[in-house]
């Protein structure tokens, strides 16, 4: 899931002129981890079960990013695995205003909605 949003999310980090890994970049609001460690830690949380603490830390990194596809869509599975789906659909939309054929936000959102 990391790659398809990676690629279409990559100019937070790369076309800035910041670090290609986002780590080092000089932002340490939110605890002082890098934007990529935040990203990395929160969306393997939520896909281990652990979806309470890792939307808390996904939203340390959309504070720092909140236009990452990444961000946006593991949010989004966040929310939809603990039951609250009207957020969830509230960060698959941010993420498909974005990148409208995302498919990702696609299909967890007609997901959400279904329900």
């Amino acid at each position: 899931k990391g790659e398809t949003g990676k690629s279409e999310s990559g100019k937070g980090e790369t076309s800035k002129g910041e670090t290609s890994k986002g780590e080092g970049d000089g932002k340490t609001g939110g605890g002082g981890s890098s934007f990529s460690a935040l990203l990395e830690k929160g969306c393997s949380q939520v896909e281990n079960g652990s979806a309470q603490a890792g939307i808390s830390t996904l939203l340390k990194a959309f504070d720092r990013q909140p236009t990452d596809l990444d961000v946006l869509t593991c949010l989004a599975q966040g929310y939809d695995s603990i039951g609250d789906r009207q957020r969830a659909l509230t960060f698959y939309e941010k993420a498909l205003k974005q990148s409208p054929r995302h498919i990702i936000a696609l299909r967890g959102a007609a997901s959400v909605s279904a329900k």
